[in-house]
């Protein structure tokens, strides 16, 4: 059986300058560094915004979860508009958006809590079963 052999070409990694004949109809790069170090360049910034994303939900589920055990403890069943400014949870960011069953307004999920606006000022907190 005769061997097929492959022009020369040069690395697609852009840091890379070494040119090699590939083994594979379908290598692009000169060897498994070049290839993890151009896929983690070009995804990076993606990556970035995603982890900066999972951040802030950890930290808004933390607050909300802060809040929901105070609202126990003081039998509370509402939490002003303004302490969540305080506590600066954006209404608009969240993970899951489900429908409350008894109210019919939608609750705002992060990771176990959530809230629901009742639309006088107040937020909800609950916890996810």
């Amino acid at each position: 059986m005769k061997k097929f052999r492959y022009k020369k070409i040069e690395c697609a990694n852009p840091d890379c300058e070494v040119e090699f004949i590939p083994s594979r109809s379908n290598q692009f790069h000169c060897c498994e560094a070049c290839r993890k170090r151009k896929n983690y360049v070009e995804n990076k910034p993606e990556t970035d915004r995603i982890r900066a994303l999972e951040i802030r939900f950890k930290k808004v589920d933390k607050s909300l979860a802060r809040l929901y055990q105070q609202m126990l403890k003081m039998k509370a069943d509402k939490v002003s508009k303004e302490l969540f400014g305080y506590e600066n949870i954006d209404p608009f960011l969240c993970n899951e958006v489900r429908q409350n069953p008894n109210t019919n307004r939608p609750i705002h999920f992060f990771y176990n809590y959530g809230f629901e606006y009742d639309g006088a000022g107040f937020y909800i907190i609950h916890k996810m079963k």
